[in-house]
């Protein structure tokens, strides 16, 4: 099979893929068998990097011996911004999303709360995700502590 694209939409699926990437392993220090379809796609869209004249945005590594993007690829291009945008808004659901969990489960506890309706549940989360979104829309962390 054959796929044809300008050098633009080359740029385009190798940004893809180093958002793709960043979804996949970035939180990991050691990569395993798991991610190693990916890594291999990755590596194969990379080797074909000099042919769309983007020598700028992925370099070979004797080293390594493999492809992998530049600095500058990965940190400065425009891209970035959508991995940053990610991990600003997961951050803060997550934090709204388990601290509202604990809130519960410290009113009703573990065994009441599994026992709710599905729509019980969801409101008594909602009631605490309330509370916290507004808390951090609000004052952001500046009122969190934690108890040593």
């Amino acid at each position: 099979m054959k796929i044809n694209f300008t050098k633009k939409e080359f740029v385009t699926l190798l940004e893809m893929i180093d958002i793709a990437n960043w979804v996949i392993s970035a939180h990991k220090v050691e990569k395993g068998p798991i991610e190693e379809p990916y890594e291999s796609l990755e590596g194969k869209l990379f080797a074909l990097s000099s042919e769309f004249g983007c020598e700028e945005k992925v370099k070979y590594s004797k080293e390594l011996d493999g492809y992998y993007p530049t600095h500058f690829f990965e940190m400065e291009s425009p891209h970035r911004n959508f991995i940053d945008e990610y991990n600003e808004e997961t951050f803060w659901d997550e934090l709204i999303d388990r601290l509202a969990m604990r809130d519960v489960i410290r009113e009703l506890g573990e065994k009441e709360f599994s026992n709710l309706e599905p729509i019980e549940r969801f409101e008594a989360l909602g009631k605490h995700e309330e509370k916290w979104a507004k808390e951090f829309e609000e004052h952001g962390l500046e009122n969190v502590s934690v108890k040593t």
